[in-house]
């Protein structure tokens, strides 16, 4: 039943979701937005053009809501196909760079994203709604 919701989902290109930063113990979570898969399993039926609006449109929505995009893989799933999958990968970020010029986005690692929270700042990000 997983396999072909998340197909569903990719398919259809529902805006990911932007799950709030939150505390644990010591540390921060911070929870992935979307996985940026290979194409493996339901996800060869999973277009280039498919991942990229997704992104895109998580990365608009962390922008509108003042929010946290992560998105994710593994570099083994780049391993298949590269020469597909690369350049999708490298139009995603050159969209974040785009908008990171614009000023509206900032892109941070995990460790930036921590201090800034225990600096106090950007306390949206932790925000449930």
């Amino acid at each position: 039943l997983v396999a072909p919701l998340r197909l569903l989902d990719e398919r259809l290109r529902f805006t990911p979701p932007l799950p709030p930063v939150r505390r644990v113990g010591r540390l921060w979570e911070i929870p992935h937005s979307m996985f940026f898969p290979g194409f493996g399993g339901v996800a060869k039926y999973v277009t280039t053009e498919d991942r990229f609006q997704r992104a895109k449109r998580g990365i608009a929505a962390a922008i509108d809501r003042g929010r946290v995009f992560s998105m994710w893989t593994h570099p083994h799933n780049f391993l298949p196909e590269p020469e597909r999958l690369l350049p999708t990968f490298d139009k995603v970020c050159r969209f974040a760079a785009e908008q990171r010029d614009a000023g509206e986005l900032a892109i941070l690692t995990m460790g930036q994203i921590a201090d800034d929270l225990e600096a106090g700042r950007n306390q949206q990000w932790c925000d449930s709604n």
